[in-house]
C-alpha cells in the first residue's frame, strides 16, 4: 500500500452556506440530524415558477420542477468588510461574495489570525460551473450597464483568485470545472499540492448560484430532475434529484503541524484518487468499472484496506441508473467478503444536488460526522432500489442516527463525487479520537474579548455569544472560550471586553452590553489597532501587598510554574521560600520587609509577562524604574 507513512492532512476549519439556513457547521449539522428536507418553492426573485413548469417535461421552453435549495438573501453582502466598493460588488458574481464570506467563516472556525495567514504558501482551489450572473450580466438587455468590473466579476477563474488577493495567499490559485465533482476535485488538488510542498496549507470547495431558468429548462429535458421534487437516493422511487446553491470551504493543514499549533480537527485525509469514464453507452452514463478502479486506487494511495471503512458518502443522484452502478461499485471494492456492513448515505437527500458544490457538502458532512462519531440518518428512505442488492453488497442506508460502529483499527469513511462529463473523485477520511484540551481550570475572572468592522456587527456577534453560551449542549469551557476569542480570533477595530467568571455572568454581561446599560466590567469602543503599539512598564518598590498574584498563583498553570522555577533558583542565595511568602497571610506577611519585597516583585512581573506571551501580546517597548528595570 503507497504512501503509508505520509502525514495525513487535517480538516481544521470548515466555512458552509448550505440551503435550510445551514451557515456554519454546527447548524448544518443539526439539519442533517433533525431529518430536516431543505427543499423550497423557487422564489418569485429568480423567476416566475408556475409560468415555467409544465408536468411534461418535453413542451418547450418548460420544465418539470417548481422547487430546489436556495440561499436566502443571495443578493446581501457585506463589500467594506471585504475592502470592496459597492460599484464593484454590484458587479460580483454572487458566487465570488458567497466564497469569500464561508472562506472567512473557515479561517474563524480554524481560529487563526489574518496577519498569520497573509502572505503564506497557501494554496486555494475552487469547484465552479455555474455562469449565470455572467451571462445576466451580458445579456443584450444589460449592455449599457456593463462596465470595468463586469468582465472581472464574472469570471470563473476569478472565484479562487479572489479569495487569494484578499486574504493576500500565495500558492496556487485554480477555479476547477468537472461538472459536479468539481469541489471534491479541488479538495484532492489541494492534499496534492500540500503533499508535494508547493503549499503549506490549503483552501479548497465550491459554489453554486441558480440565477437564471435556462439551465434548469436544460436539465429537466435531459431526464435528470425529479418531478416530484424530491430527492430519494437508493430507494425503489427514486426518479432523480432537485437543483439546489451554496458554498463550502474547508481549511486544510498537514497534520503534524496542526497538533503542533493546537489546531481543531474535524477529521484528517488519507488519501485520494481522481479517474475518468472514458467511453460508455452515453457521456453522462457512468461507468461501474471507471468507479470500482478508482475506489481500488484511493484506498491503496490512503494506505487503508477498504474492509475497514464504516461509511460511504455516495454521490447518491437519486436516480434509477447511476445508484445501482455506484452501489455495486462501492459493495464490490469495500463490501465484498467482509464480516460488517457498510453504511451508505447522501447528502442529496437533505439539501438537493449542489451540482460543482456538492463533493464539498458531502465531504463536510463525514468531517462532521466523524467529529461526532455518529452516522447521520439519510431521508426520503423507504423501499430500497430492487436493483440493489444490499445484503450481497454488505451495504445499508441509515435511517436514524447510528453510533459510529467501534473498530479497534480506526474510524474510516470515504466521500464519492462524479462528474455528468464522466471526471471521478473518492477521497477517504480518518477520525482522530476526540480530545478536550482545556487550557486552564474555569476558576477566577477571565476576559471576555470579541471584536467587529462595525457597531452593528458587534452587536450581532455579541446576540450570537448569547446563545451560544445558554446553550445546554455547549460542553466548552469558560477558560477556553475566553482564550480563543482573545487569542484565536483576528481583532477588528470595534471592540467589546468583559470580565466575568463563568459562562452564566458573561451572557448576562453580554445582553447589558445590548442593553445598552453601563457596568464596570464591560468596556467597548473604536480603536485603530494598526496604529498603536504596546508597552510594558515594569514598576519599582510600592504597590506591592500580602496578596498579590495570590489568585493567579492559584488558578493559572503558567503563572504558577513561573513562580515555582524563580523559586527554585532564588533559594540557592535566599534562606526563605518566594511561594511561601506570596502564600502568608496578612498578619503574617513579610512583603513589606525589602529584602522580600523586591524579589517578589521581580519574580510576579516575570510570571505576568510569560502569561502575557502566552497568549499572543508582546510588547513592542519596555520601562522600568527600580528593582523593575530588572525585570524590563
Amino acid at each position: 500500500m503507497k504512501n503509508k507513512n505520509r502525514d495525513p492532512i487535517a480538516i481544521i476549519g470548515i466555512g458552509c452556506k448550505y440551503p435550510g439556513d445551514a451557515n456554519t457547521p454546527k447548524e448544518f449539522w443539526k439539519l442533517i440530524c433533525e431529518k430536516k428536507d431543505a427543499i423550497c418553492d423557487i422564489p418569485s426573485d429568480r423567476w416566475d415558477a408556475e409560468a415555467l413548469y409544465a408536468p411534461d417535461f418535453n413542451r418547450a421552453g418548460k420544465m418539470n420542477v417548481k422547487k430546489g435549495g436556495f440561499i436566502k438573501e443571495i443578493d446581501k453582502f457585506d463589500a467594506g468588510f471585504f475592502g470592496i466598493s459597492p460599484l464593484e460588488a454590484s458587479r460580483m458574481d454572487p458566487q465570488h461574495r458567497m466564497l469569500l464570506e464561508v472562506t472567512y467563516h473557515a479561517i474563524e472556525d480554524a481560529g487563526i489570525l489574518l496577519e498569520e495567514l497573509s502572505g503564506s504558501r497557501t494554496c486555494v482551489f475552487i469547484g465552479i460551473s455555474s455562469h449565470d450572473y455572467g451571462d445576466i450580466q451580458n445579456s443584450p438587455l444589460e449592455q449599457v450597464n456593463i462596465g470595468a468590473h463586469t468582465n472581472v466579476g464574472a469570471a470563473l477563474c476569478i472565484t479562487a483568485n479572489r479569495i487569494s488577493y484578499t486574504f493576500n495567499l500565495k500558492g496556487p490559485s485554480l477555479s476547477i470545472d468537472t461538472a459536479c465533482s468539481s469541489s471534491l476535485h479541488a479538495i484532492h488538488l489541494a492534499c496534492r499540492s500540500i503533499w508535494s510542498g508547493e503549499s503549506d496549507l490549503g483552501f479548497a470547495g465550491g459554489v453554486s448560484a441558480i440565477l437564471k431558468p435556462e439551465p434548469q429548462i436544460g436539465f429537466s429535458k435531459g431526464g435528470f430532475l425529479s418531478s416530484d421534487n424530491v430527492c430519494r437516493s437508493f430507494d425503489a422511487k427514486a426518479n432523480g434529484y432537485i437543483r439546489s446553491e451554496g458554498a463550502g470551504i474547508v481549511f486544510l493543514k498537514p497534520l503534524s503541524q496542526a497538533k503542533k499549533d493546537k489546531d481543531p480537527i474535524y477529521a484528517v485525509i488519507r488519501g485520494s484518487a481522481i479517474n475518468q469514464d472514458g467511453a460508455t453507452s452515453g457521456i453522462s452514463v457512468p461507468s461501474q468499472d471507471a468507479q470500482e478502479e478508482m475506489l481500488i486506487e484511493a484506498y491503496k494511495d490512503a494506505g487503508v484496506d477498504p474492509h475497514k471503512v464504516q461509511y460511504v458518502e455516495a454521490h447518491g443522484t437519486g436516480t434509477l441508473v447511476g445508484d445501482p452502478i455506484e452501489a455495486g461499485a462501492i459493495g464490490k471494492v469495500i463490501g465484498t467478503d467482509r464480516k460488517d456492513i457498510c453504511y451508505l448515505g447522501s447528502i442529496k437527500s437533505n439539501i438537493g444536488h449542489l451540482e460543482p458544490a456538492s463533493g464539498v457538502a458531502g465531504f463536510t458532512k463525514v468531517a462532521l460526522a466523524m467529529k461526532h462519531r455518529a452516522i447521520p440518518p439519510n431521508i426520503h428512505y423507504q423501499t430500497p432500489n430492487p436493483d440493489i442488492p444490499f445484503d450481497e453488497l454488505k451495504l445499508k442506508v441509515p435511517t436514524k442516527i447510528e453510533k459510529w460502529p467501534n473498530h479497534k483499527d480506526g474510524c474510516f469513511a470515504g466521500v464519492n463525487s462524479f462528474g455528468f462529463g464522466g471526471s471521478n473523485v473518492h477521497i477517504v477520511l480518518e477520525g482522530l479520537p476526540n480530545v478536550t484540551q482545556h487550557l486552564c481550570c474555569d476558576k477566577g475572572l477571565q476576559l471576555f474579548t470579541v471584536s467587529a468592522r462595525s457597531p452593528e456587527a458587534l452587536n450581532d456577534y455579541a446576540k450570537s455569544y448569547i446563545d451560544f453560551l445558554n446553550d445546554k449542549k455547549n460542553d466548552a469551557s469558560f477558560n477556553d472560550i475566553c482564550y480563543s476569542t482573545g487569542v484565536r480570533r483576528t481583532h477588528h477595530d470595534n471592540r467589546l471586553t468583559v470580565v466575568a467568571g463563568s459562562k452564566k455572568e458573561l451572557a448576562e454581561s453580554l445582553k447589558i452590553f445590548l442593553s445598552e446599560e453601563t457596568l464596570s466590567s464591560i468596556s467597548s469602543g473604536r480603536t485603530d489597532s494598526k496604529k498603536e503599539k504596546i508597552v510594558f512598564v515594569f514598576s519599582g518598590q510600592g504597590p506591592q501587598w500580602w496578596a498579590m498574584g495570590r489568585q493567579l498563583l492559584k488558578n493559572e498553570p503558567l503563572f504558577r510554574k513561573t513562580i515555582k522555577k524563580l523559586d527554585a533558583m532564588l533559594g540557592k542565595y535566599a534562606d526563605w521560600s518566594l511561594i511561601e511568602e506570596l502564600t502568608r497571610d496578612e498578619k503574617t506577611s513579610r512583603i513589606s520587609e525589602t529584602n522580600i519585597a523586591q524579589p517578589a516583585i521581580f519574580a510576579i512581573q516575570i510570571a505576568l509577562y510569560e502569561m502575557w506571551k502566552a497568549v499572543g501580546i508582546t510588547p513592542d517597548a519596555v520601562v522600568g524604574h527600580s528593582i523593575g528595570e530588572v525585570g524590563a
